[in-house]
């Protein structure tokens, strides 16, 4: 369908109540059509001074846009005996989200796969609410009526099918065990210019079949178009890492066999510097070794491990500092997740959860499956915790795991790897099957549905056993950088997906 012209037929809009979430159905609205929608953008102002060569004449020394207006888009909707579903929306007046789905030879109802387009209007409100006449004087007038409402959105992008390659391939040697995003969008006052998925630091382990090759860090500054290579010299040939994130202006990387961070500057990596890495064991403990790390802000990272202890790091250079020394829970913790430097959730072996709402004390909350291993966790909102598992399960909780629900997902995955959201109505899973083989799945409707990514019509996934990590783009649902083991059970691979 690329570089067709949408005709204005081919829309068809699908509402949902209280917005997405996993538990809010979308509703088809098949007698409904869209008008023009009206985004602004902000007021540009010039910021002037004289010119210091002519008199009563003045220079732009520079100009700034004020912030975006909200989304403004009118709905018609065909009144029939029913209740008004729209008029109920209307008069809730609680945000909720729209979705106008564009596609040509696919079933308009079929939420998932009846598009090749969406346009995505989140926090919708209905700002004003009408009908056409609704009686006539004469059979001349006799018409159908029509109910117009305007909504009023916070912000709105598009979603179209995604398509996945296969980058990096001659650098890659060894398993990746962590991708993380370490770019910035910016229009070039502080930087280069750049849509802020450009710079891509991958996490390579050691292999084992190859010795004489340390862990290294794969990264890029133009979105793998060239590749720099990393070896972390602080630590031996037979030491694994753990898991890597962007920390400020570092890459942070931990090591359970070493007990230890090691660290090295963004811009050292991309520069090819010699030997830029540092190793950190301050105050890291015997029994804790590091399995899982996140980070929210430059002084606010927490990393998990063995024996259920959390650690806190306002500055990797400083080491870190013991939040819970296996209090809330004694069993190893293998991934964390942070909305914000108040709220963190962390899981682990035997079904443990482990949790903060004040970003230092810990408590414990039974999780979703008695007895199994969790492997991935993902937080949408501070109530809304996303967990896998070692079997291949996916559950949620809307209430910090008092109650869990679980979410099914086709071709029977074998287990979970990682759970990852990039907006409020996107999100990705990475699974693998028995086989082993990788799985992608990809949610349109805030975790409701999840379907098999790519679709079959567009292209098919690279051949790889597991996906570990991946990686998202800010304002850009349809990009990510995915990362793990290739299909011949030695190899690394690294997946892009646009």
């Amino acid at each position: 369908m690329a570089d067709t012209i949408v005709k204005s037929g081919s829309s068809r809009i699908f509402t949902i109540q209280f917005r997405a979430r996993h538990d809010h159905a979308p509703m088809f609205h098949g007698f409904a059509v869209a008008g023009s929608l009206d985004y602004g953008q902000g007021d540009v102002t010039s910021i002037e001074v004289p010119d210091p060569t002519r008199y009563n004449s003045w220079l732009t020394a520079s100009e700034f846009q004020g912030a975006a207006d909200r989304v403004t888009l009118p709905l018609t909707f065909r009144l029939t005996y029913d209740l008004s579903e729209v008029l109920k929306l209307a008069k809730l007046r609680c945000a909720f989200d729209v979705q106008i789905h564009l596609g040509a030879c696919t079933d308009p109802r079929d939420f998932d796969l009846g598009y090749e387009k969406v346009q995505v209007f989140e926090n919708a409100l209905i700002s004003s609410y009408g009908t056409t006449d609704i009686g006539a004087m004469s059979g001349d007038d006799q018409a159908g009526i029509d109910e117009e409402v305007e909504i009023s959105a916070r912000t709105m992008y598009e979603i179209i099918p995604m398509r996945y390659s296969e980058v990096a391939a001659g650098f890659v040697g060894q398993e990746i065990v962590a991708i993380s995003n370490g770019d910035e969008a910016g229009c070039g006052d502080c930087a280069d210019p750049s849509d802020g998925c450009s710079k891509i630091f991958a996490l390579a382990n050691a292999p084992g079949s190859s010795p004489g090759v340390l862990a290294e860090v794969i990264a890029t500054n133009d979105g793998f178009s060239t590749v720099v290579e990393s070896p972390i010299n602080t630590l031996t040939l037979a030491d694994n890492v753990s898991d890597g994130a962007v920390v400020s202006d570092s890459y942070v990387v931990i090591s359970n066999e070493t007990n230890s961070l090691h660290y090295a500057t963004l811009d050292d990596i991309l520069d090819g510097e010699i030997d830029p890495w540092t190793e950190v064991t301050a105050g890291f403990v015997i029994g804790g070794e590091p399995n899982a790390i996140v980070s929210v802000s430059p002084l606010d990272t927490w990393i998990v491990g063995d024996g259920g202890y959390v650690y806190f790091s306002a500055s990797p250079a400083d080491g870190v500092e013991v939040m819970d020394a296996g209090s809330a829970t004694a069993e190893d913790l293998h991934d964390v997740d942070a909305y914000d430097t108040d709220n963190i959730v962390a899981v682990g072996d035997n079904n443990a959860v482990v949790y903060t709402i004040d970003g230092s004390t810990f408590s414990a909350v039974t999780g979703p499956a008695p007895g199994v291993n969790l492997t991935a966790v993902a937080m949408r909102g501070e109530k809304e915790w996303w967990v896998g598992t070692a079997n291949g399960k996916v559950y949620v909780t809307t209430d910090r795991g008092e109650h869990w629900t679980e979410k099914g997902l086709k071709g029977s995955p074998a287990s979970i790897q990682k759970i990852g959201w990039s907006n409020e109505t996107v999100g990705f899973i990475a699974a693998a099957t028995a086989a082993p083989a990788a799985r992608l799945y990809r949610t349109i409707n805030g975790g409701y549905s999840w379907t098999l990514d790519p679709r079959a019509t567009v292209g098919i996934l690279p051949a790889a056993d597991r996906i570990n990590d991946f990686t998202f783009c800010p304002n850009d649902p349809n990009k990510i950088y995915a990362g793990g083991l290739a299909d011949d059970a030695s190899d690394g691979i690294i997946i892009k997906g646009q």
